[in-house]
């Protein structure tokens, strides 16, 4: 659990939440591929380097582990197709900023290439977790949503957003979020939450 929360941070594509976020921020600053990463991966890092040393604290694991060599079979051209793809995808993710092509239509293209090389066929795209990717495209709607519609403001104004210190902005943000995630799912508690985010960091901004 703790290596699934943690490590979905890292990268935009690492959980669902991550491209909610991504297209609420969109409205006001484009966040690319590496900006996302040069924030996200000191954090995760360090996140768990913490995780490892409360589980060393709380379990007090010693002793060796036996492992079991399995065989590894040599890569047909298939799979050696396949990590050319998936690399000059991420290649293009991280230089986002230099090409200005966004990482959605780099993420479509990569797929069309694996259908139009017969990588996958579709039998493959019946396998696709369609469930979760309509999901994701529902948080963002949700999120959209709430702003365009106002809800996001009016519930911002019992909150004195210009007189709080970045503090305590960031207390109340984080320990809203954290409750609405232990109560709802994490789609849910980003799409209600980011336009929140988004509002106040504006309203703090000005403020300024």
């Amino acid at each position: 659990a703790l290596g699934a929360n943690l490590g979905g941070m890292a990268t935009p594509i690492g959980t669902g939440p991550n491209g909610i976020a991504l297209a609420i921020l969109a409205q006001t600053h484009s966040v690319s591929f590496a900006e996302w990463m040069s924030f996200a991966v000191p954090l995760t890092l360090g996140l768990l380097a913490l995780a490892y040393g409360l589980l060393r604290v709380i379990y007090r694991f010693k002793g060796q582990l036996p492992i079991k060599k399995i065989p590894v079979p040599a890569l047909s051209k298939a799979a050696w197709k396949l990590l050319a793809l998936f690399g000059a995808t991420i290649l293009l993710w991280l230089l986002e900023p230099w090409h200005g092509v966004s990482a959605a239509v780099i993420a479509a293209a990569s797929a069309f290439v694996l259908f139009a090389s017969r990588l996958l066929n579709k039998e493959d795209l019946n396998k696709i977790d369609w469930g979760t990717l309509f999901l994701i495209a529902g948080g963002i709607t949700l999120g959209t949503l709430i702003e365009r519609s106002g809800l996001a403001q009016w519930v911002n104004t019992f909150i004195p957003w210009q007189q709080l210190s970045k503090t305590a902005v960031s207390f109340v943000l984080i320990f809203s979020c954290a409750l609405l995630s232990a109560l709802a799912s994490n789609t849910a508690a980003a799409a209600l939450l980011m336009p929140r985010v988004r509002w106040a960091s504006l309203k703090a901004t000005s403020a300024q």
